[in-house]
C-alpha cells in the first residue's frame, strides 16, 4: 500500500481565544497518519497562546510560531507556509474558528490527488451554529470581481454533492488544500497570498493564479468542516476595516489577473459600481462610502506597484488565455450583491 503523502496544515491564528482551542483539538484529533499543523500566531493580545501551552504543549503534531506584529491572513499565511517541512506534498490551509470532522483531511487528500491537473481543493464548509446550514461549496467570481459562495444559508441535502458540481472557480480560504507543486509554480509571481491584501479576496486572488498557470480548482463535499462565520468580524454589522479591504482587495485582483482586453472592458465598470453604491448609501451607511472611496484612492496611490506585480503574473505564472478562465465567471448580479450587503451591514437601512 501507497504510503499517504504528508500534509502541512497551516492555521493562522489572532486573537482566536473563542475558537483555537475546538479548532487545534479537532484538527489534531484528524484520521490522517502523516501531517503536521504549523499555527502561526500574529501577535495575539488575547489568552491564545496560555490556551495552546496548556492543553496542547508536547503535542508532536503541532509546531507552534510566531510573528512580531499582526501581519494580517494573507502574510500570516505565507509566514506559515516557510515553516512546513520539507517534504510536504500538500499544504492545507484553515481558519482557526473551523472545526473538521476525523476523515476531513483524508477526503481531501483523495480529491486532490485523482488529477494532476487539480490545483486546489475545497472542503464542504458547513455552519458551526446550525450544522446543518451551508456556509460555501464553493466559491465563484462575476466579470467584475464580486465573490458568490454556492449554496450560502441552504440546508445540506447533497444537492451540491453529484460529480458535476465540482467545478469552482476558486476554493474559499476556511478549508482548502493546495499541492506543494503548485505553490512552488504560484510563487512565480513573487508571492502566495498577496501581502498587501492583509484580509479577504486573498482567496480568489490565490487561486485566479493558479487558474492561469492551467490547474483546475475542485471541490471535495465529503471532506467536511464547520465554520464559525463572522462570530467576530461582523456580530455588529461589516466594518469599514473590512469594506476598505474588500473594495480595495477585489479591484487589484482584476489590475493583476485580466489580460489587458478584459481589463479595458470590466475594470471601469466595477470601479463604477463601486462609487455609485458608495454614494447611494452615503446618508444611511457612511462609514461604508467613505471606506470604499478610501480603498479606491488606495488603488491609485498604489497604482505602480500593482501593475509591477501584473507584470510578474503575465510573464511568469499565465500559462492559458483569458478564455480558459472567464468560462468559470459569470455575469455580475447586482441585486445579489446588495441583498448580501444589507444582510452582513448591521446599520443599513436602505430598501
Amino acid at each position: 500500500m501507497n504510503k499517504k503523502p504528508f500534509v502541512s496544515v497551516v492555521i493562522v491564528n489572532y486573537n482566536g481565544e473563542p475558537f483555537l482551542e475546538k479548532c487545534l483539538q479537532s484538527v489534531l484529533q484528524t484520521e490522517y497518519p502523516n501531517f503536521e499543523v504549523v499555527l502561526l500566531d500574529n501577535a495575539s493580545k488575547d489568552r491564545s497562546l496560555e490556551i495552546i501551552d496548556r492543553k496542547f504543549n508536547g503535542d508532536s503534531h503541532l509546531k507552534l510560531t510566531f510573528s512580531d506584529k499582526n501581519y494580517g491572513f494573507a502574510m500570516g499565511n505565507n509566514l506559515g507556509v516557510s515553516y512546513v517541512k520539507a517534504t510536504s506534498e500538500f499544504v492545507a490551509f484553515i481558519s482557526n474558528d473551523v472545526e473538521v470532522e476525523p476523515d476531513w483531511l483524508s477526503e481531501l487528500v483523495k480529491a486532490a490527488r485523482s488529477d494532476p491537473r487539480v490545483g486546489a481543493v475545497q472542503c464542504k464548509v458547513l455552519l458551526q451554529g446550525n450544522r446543518r446550514l451551508i456556509d460555501s461549496t464553493g466559491h465563484f467570481l462575476d466579470f467584475v470581481g464580486y465573490t458568490y459562495q454556492r449554496g450560502e444559508d441552504e440546508v445540506d441535502n447533497g444537492q451540491y454533492d453529484n460529480e458535476r458540481e465540482s467545478d469552482i472557480f476558486y476554493a474559499y480560504g476556511a478549508a482548502f488544500i493546495v499541492p506543494m507543486k503548485v505553490i512552488r509554480q504560484v510563487m512565480a509571481s513573487g508571492f502566495l497570498f498577496d501581502p498587501d491584501y492583509f484580509c479577504y479576496h486573498e482567496d480568489a486572488d490565490l487561486c485566479w493564479r493558479i487558474r492561469l498557470l492551467g490547474y483546475g480548482i475542485t471541490y471535495a463535499p465529503k471532506s467536511v468542516v464547520y465554520h464559525h462565520k463572522g462570530a467576530t468580524s461582523m456580530r455588529h454589522g461589516i466594518p469599514p476595516f473590512i469594506v476598505f479591504h474588500h473594495t480595495k482587495n477585489r479591484v487589484t485582483s482584476l489590475i493583476k489577473n485580466y489580460s489587458l482586453l478584459n481589463l479595458a472592458k470590466f475594470l471601469f465598470p466595477s470601479l463604477l459600481i463601486e462609487v455609485s453604491r458608495a454614494a447611494a448609501t452615503m446618508r444611511v451607511e457612511s462609514s461604508h462610502s467613505l471606506a470604499t472611496l478610501r480603498a479606491i484612492m488606495w488603488v491609485g496611490k498604489n497604482f505602480r506597484r500593482i501593475w509591477r506585480k501584473r507584470a510578474l503574473v503575465q510573464n511568469y505564472v499565465r500559462k492559458v488565455p483569458d478564455k480558459e478562465i472567464t468560462k468559470y465567471l459569470f455575469g455580475p448580479q447586482l441585486f445579489y450583491n446588495f441583498r448580501k450587503f444589507k444582510k452582513y451591514s448591521g446599520n443599513f437601512t436602505g430598501s
